[in-house]
Protein backbone atom coordinates (compact mmCIF):
# COMPACT_ATOMS: atom_id res chain seq x y z
CA UNK A 1 0.00 0.00 0.00
CA UNK A 2 1.28 3.76 -0.73
CA UNK A 3 2.08 6.16 1.42
CA UNK A 4 -0.93 8.15 -0.25
CA UNK A 5 -2.99 5.29 0.68
CA UNK A 6 -1.85 4.88 4.20
CA UNK A 7 -1.98 9.13 4.88
CA UNK A 8 -5.48 8.60 3.34
CA UNK A 9 -6.62 6.25 6.07
CA UNK A 10 -5.10 8.00 9.05
CA UNK A 11 -6.99 11.05 8.08
CA UNK A 12 -10.57 9.59 9.72
CA UNK A 13 -9.40 8.20 12.96
CA UNK A 14 -7.37 10.83 13.94
CA UNK A 15 -10.29 13.46 13.61
CA UNK A 16 -12.68 10.87 15.02
CA UNK A 17 -9.58 10.88 18.09
CA UNK A 18 -9.88 14.91 17.99
CA UNK A 19 -13.67 14.99 17.77
CA UNK A 20 -13.83 12.76 20.63
CA UNK A 21 -11.16 14.65 22.41
CA UNK A 22 -12.74 17.90 22.21
CA UNK A 23 -16.04 16.60 22.95
CA UNK A 24 -14.54 15.42 26.34
CA UNK A 25 -12.17 17.78 27.53
CA UNK A 26 -13.34 20.53 25.63
CA UNK A 27 -10.55 24.02 24.75
CA UNK A 28 -10.74 27.60 24.62
CA UNK A 29 -11.20 27.63 21.01
CA UNK A 30 -14.69 26.56 21.89
CA UNK A 31 -15.55 29.42 23.85
CA UNK A 32 -14.30 31.84 20.79
CA UNK A 33 -16.41 29.24 18.37
CA UNK A 34 -19.55 29.10 20.14
CA UNK A 35 -21.84 30.03 23.21
CA UNK A 36 -20.47 29.37 26.25
CA UNK A 37 -22.53 26.38 27.68
CA UNK A 38 -23.88 25.01 24.72
CA UNK A 39 -24.14 21.10 23.67
CA UNK A 40 -20.78 19.66 23.93
CA UNK A 41 -21.67 18.52 20.17
CA UNK A 42 -21.19 22.11 19.06
CA UNK A 43 -18.07 24.05 18.01
CA UNK A 44 -15.05 22.20 17.27
CA UNK A 45 -16.73 18.96 18.23
CA UNK A 46 -19.00 19.55 15.44
CA UNK A 47 -15.94 20.51 13.16
CA UNK A 48 -14.19 17.15 13.86
CA UNK A 49 -17.22 14.98 13.54
CA UNK A 50 -17.43 16.47 9.90
CA UNK A 51 -14.14 16.02 9.14
CA UNK A 52 -14.18 12.89 9.94
CA UNK A 53 -17.43 12.26 8.43
CA UNK A 54 -15.60 13.77 5.33
CA UNK A 55 -12.74 11.27 5.45
CA UNK A 56 -14.36 8.24 5.60
CA UNK A 57 -14.79 7.33 1.45
CA UNK A 58 -11.30 5.89 2.04
CA UNK A 59 -12.05 3.27 4.99
CA UNK A 60 -15.88 2.47 2.92
CA UNK A 61 -13.71 1.73 -0.30
CA UNK A 62 -11.19 -0.73 1.60
CA UNK A 63 -14.15 -2.70 3.02
CA UNK A 64 -16.06 -3.16 -0.18
CA UNK A 65 -12.67 -4.32 -1.37
CA UNK A 66 -12.06 -6.36 1.05
CA UNK A 67 -14.93 -7.87 0.67
CA UNK A 68 -15.42 -8.53 -2.77
CA UNK A 69 -12.22 -10.25 -2.15
CA UNK A 70 -13.61 -12.73 0.03
CA UNK A 71 -15.88 -13.42 -2.39
CA UNK A 72 -19.92 -14.82 -1.29
CA UNK A 73 -19.95 -16.13 2.02
CA UNK A 74 -22.52 -19.00 2.80
CA UNK A 75 -24.15 -18.39 5.91
CA UNK A 76 -23.83 -21.15 8.66
CA UNK A 77 -27.04 -20.34 10.37
CA UNK A 78 -30.59 -21.37 9.31
CA UNK A 79 -33.38 -19.49 8.31
CA UNK A 80 -36.50 -19.87 10.40
CA UNK A 81 -39.24 -21.86 8.98
CA UNK A 82 -42.85 -20.86 9.31
CA UNK A 83 -45.29 -23.91 10.42
CA UNK A 84 -48.05 -23.87 8.30
CA UNK A 85 -51.23 -24.86 9.29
Amino acid sequence: MSGARWLSLAAMPACAVMALHSAVQGSAADMLCSAAGTSPLGGMTAMWVLMSVIHAPPWIRLASQRERQAGPQQSTARSPTIDRP
